[in-house]
Parts: C-alpha cells; structure tokens; sequence
C-alpha cells in the first residue's frame, strides 16, 4: 500500500479520535443534569433515563453517545489492522497485537449496542473487553 493511502488512512483516524470526546461531551450536554462525578460514562448510551432523571426515553444522548463509540471501536479496528499489516518489528508481537486491538475494537462497539439498561449482562462483558 503506498504512502499516500496510508496518510489518507491516519488522518481519518486522527478525525474519529478528535470527534469521540466532542461527541461525548454532547450526550453530557444534552443528558438531563448529568454530573460526571456521580453518573457513568453508559448512562448517556441508556435506553431509559434512569428514575431519578424522569425515566423517560433517552434517544439524542444514545444515538450521539453509541454513534461515538461504535466510530471508535471501528477507528481502533482499522488502526490495529493497518499496524499489524504495515508496523516493522516481530510478527508474532504484531499478530497479537492485531488481535488484542481488534477485540478492544469489537468491544467498543458491543458496548454502543448493549446498553447497560437493556442488555446489563453483555454490557459489562464488552465494556470488560473494550477497555481493558
């Protein structure tokens, strides 16, 4: 792949990683009184605002908040792929590597589709697997 594409390629990423935390700090903007130091991060992907916010429907702040994170489970997909195809050092470290940064891809992207107040469960699964 020439250089050119992959300068085309990293500046996309560049984009999605500068985009996520704005995007973010939009759902926080539009979630009724949501206060980082008592709330988490998942309850802007919520289906349902919690009782204490009114329990109604919480749709902009999830469809902003999992469009975020599905952008950076596939960001993080494309950039572990490329850096395991194209990275210099030894192919085992790079394979794993490869792997590793795919699944904590997959799991940004299972947690925006598992809110933790539908699917509890399998959020907690991929939030395991996508931050750690």
């Amino acid at each position: 792949m020439k250089k050119s594409v992959l300068r085309k390629y990293a500046i996309v990423l560049l984009a999605v990683f500068l985009l996520v935390p704005i995007l973010i700090f939009i759902a926080a903007l539009i979630y009724p009184d949501y206060s980082a130091g008592y709330e988490y991060l998942s309850d802007l992907g919520r289906y349902r605002l919690s009782a204490e916010h009114g329990g109604g429907t919480n749709w902009a702040p999830m469809i902003i908040f999992n469009s975020s994170l599905i952008l950076m489970g596939l960001a993080t997909i494309l950039y572990f792929a490329l850096r395991g195809r194209f990275g210099a050092g030894n192919l085992l470290l790079r394979i794993a590597g490869t792997v590793l940064g795919v699944v904590g891809g997959i799991g940004f992207i299972g947690i925006a589709l598992t809110p933790h107040d539908v699917f509890p469960q399998w959020h907690n699964i991929f939030t395991f697997n996508g931050l750690t």
